[in-house]
This record gives C-alpha cells, structure tokens and sequence, in this order.
C-alpha cells in the first residue's frame, strides 16, 4: 500500500474522531492546527485538511466556522487601499 493510501486513512480516521468528540476546546485546536500547519502547495495535504475541516464542522459548525473566521481574519485585511495577502499569495 502506498503512502497517500496510509494519508488518506489517517485523514478519513481523524475527522471522524473529530467529529465524535465533545471537547470542544480540543476540536477547535485540531481545526486550527490543520489550518496553520497544512502545506497549501501539496495537494494531498490541502485535501486532507479540507476533508478534515469540513466533516469536523458538519457536527461543530458554529465552532468551526468561528476558528475558520479568526484564522483568515488574522492573514487577510481590508486597509484603506485594498485587501492583504499573505507574501506567499504574491503580494
């Protein structure tokens, strides 16, 4: 079996877990620890973390959709001459 095989079992595994679980407090780290620490290049990492993120808030939403809202608060801003991007987006 090969490697994205072993990734994608891991992924599906955790976001169920996830989703079962009701300590929010350690939901809403996992989410955030995905979304910080996912390498947006590699596909299969991007894949993984939206799988995770979106099952994880089919269950939790208002928890996730909170964390989602804070992360991208804090990487993108509107100032008065327009929107800000992180510098790896080419700004």
């Amino acid at each position: 079996m090969t490697w994205d095989f072993w990734k994608l079992f891991l992924y599906k595994a955790l976001r169920t877990v996830l989703a079962g679980c009701q300590d929010l407090s350690h939901v809403q780290g996992q989410v955030l620890r995905f979304l910080q620490d996912t390498n947006s290049v590699e596909l299969s990492e991007t894949q993984g973390m939206i799988s995770v993120v979106s099952h994880a808030a089919n269950i939790h939403f208002n928890l996730v959709l909170d964390t989602v809202s804070a992360f991208t608060r804090d990487r993108f801003y509107e100032t008065s001459t327009g929107w800000k991007f992180p510098s790896f987006m080419g700004n």
